[in-house]
């Protein structure tokens, strides 16, 4: 094999196999939760070589500056990654150029007083920022040995505890990985108007009012019921609300979609009605009855050549017959909307948006007639193996409590988990 000089060599290109490939630019998550993150494991695969191998000095002291400088660029990382992603709501921050941790800090702690998910993250992780950012306020004492005037960057610094080093970072890298995920829902939420305000300040966030609508008796006993009054004065003092403040709570729970269900206030669908439904889920349960019904004779010896030719044409089209006259083109947009709620993790707040989008997939159809496209869209969801699953499941996300708890029985539990091999599809049995 011929030895190619260092010098002929580009880093910068494939040649090795892939799995000795790294990918940058482009290629890969260009932001700074994947910056920091990688500068994150850097310091900690290095600070475990040196306490596992344990056996040079040397190696520690060449490789601690290299250490904490990528976790405290990490942190920087992170802190701007978090508030870049809070400016994409109506928290509004500009740190694009600062680069002291101290004052990321202290802009993360102005946007913390509107969600005490945030606050409680503020109080556990201020310690530790703050003795990174006394450790090295600029990012450049572990990079340089003397600043720009020729003054040595460590003075006054002489030991660093590898083993409690790693505790702290590996401590500070996991909470700044679920602070960045906490501040991609926080987003998401506020994008959405799901909290309350009232002089200037956030009431309560939408994991807060969903908590306050699961507490909550029943909308009908509001007034008569001692426990509602109990709810709010518990709510009141844990919160710091005022009557306002309540009032403002229990108002946007009445209106909500998923969390008046908590309280018996049942939203209807949009052009679906319940006896509709129950038409269509009947039907969903006598498909899944079928094939676990074929695969109860696969298992018993029949082959499925055998099975396929008693059933040429699949049990869901045969029960789409007799939902036809029932099923219109809003009708189906809707139970398409419905099914892709849940499979997708939307919140209950974006139920109008998918039943919009579900529309223009079905305009978008190539089938020439209004009732063949009904019948495709219909059936491309209905054919599903996790239809029965994904609709209940959906039911609870948009407040329907009542019917969640009627259909959840349809949902089939099997006693050996994974799947089942049917004649026409393959049923997921498990969540």
């Amino acid at each position: 094999m011929t030895s190619v000089h260092p010098t002929k060599i580009n880093i910068f290109g494939a040649c090795h196999g892939s799995q000795y490939h790294a990918c940058i630019g482009r290629n890969s998550y260009q932001d700074f939760q994947a910056f920091s993150e990688g500068y994150f494991l850097s310091a900690l695969a290095n600070l475990k070589r040196l306490i596992e191998q344990n056996d040079s000095f040397v190696e520690h002291d060449a490789l601690i500056n290299p250490i904490l400088y990528s976790a405290r660029h990490g942190i920087e990382l992170a802190l701007k990654y978090i508030l870049q992603k809070l400016n994409e709501c109506d928290l509004e921050v500009d740190a694009a150029q600062i680069h002291q941790i101290i004052k990321l800090w202290e802009e993360f702690e102005k946007v913390s007083v509107y969600d005490r998910r945030l606050q409680e993250y503020l109080h556990r992780l201020e310690p530790l920022i703050k003795q990174m950012d006394e450790a090295d306020p600029e990012g450049q004492d572990f990079r340089y040995p003397m600043d720009r005037e020729g003054k040595p960057t460590q003075e006054g610094k002489t030991i660093v505890d590898i083993i409690n080093a790693r505790t702290v970072i590996e401590y500070l890298s996991k909470e700044l990985e679920q602070l960045c995920y906490l501040t991609n829902k926080i987003t998401s939420e506020r994008n959405l108007e799901a909290f309350t305000q009232g002089q200037g300040k956030t009431e309560l966030n939408r994991e807060e009012l969903k908590q306050l609508s699961i507490e909550l008796p029943n909308l009908d006993c509001w007034k008569s019921s001692s426990e509602f009054n109990s709810v709010k004065e518990k709510w009141k003092r844990d919160f710091e609300l005022s009557n306002n403040g309540f009032s403002r709570a229990i108002n946007f729970i009445k209106l909500h979609r998923e969390f008046s269900g908590n309280i018996g206030n049942y939203h209807p669908f949009q052009q679906l009605t319940d006896e509709i439904l129950r038409k269509i889920m009947d039907a969903a349960l006598k498909a899944q009855e079928k094939h676990i019904k074929d695969d109860e004779e696969l298992k018993s010896g029949r082959s499925l050549h055998e099975l396929a030719r008693l059933e040429v044409t699949p049990i869901e089209w045969k029960l789409y017959e007799d939902l036809s006259e029932y099923l219109t083109k809003d009708i189906v947009i809707e139970i398409t909307a419905l099914f892709e709620l849940s499979k997708a993790n939307y919140y209950s707040e974006e139920y109008e948006f998918l039943i919009n989008e579900s529309e223009k997939d079905f305009e978008s159809s190539r089938e020439d007639s209004e009732k063949e496209k009904v019948r495709d869209c219909f059936l491309h969801v209905f054919e599903k193996a996790n239809f029965i699953r994904q609709i209940v499941k959906s039911l609870r996300i948009i407040g329907r409590v009542d019917l969640h708890e009627i259909y959840k029985s349809y949902i089939y539990e099997s006693d050996e988990p994974g799947i089942i091999i049917s004649v026409n599809r393959i049923i997921d049995v498990s969540d």
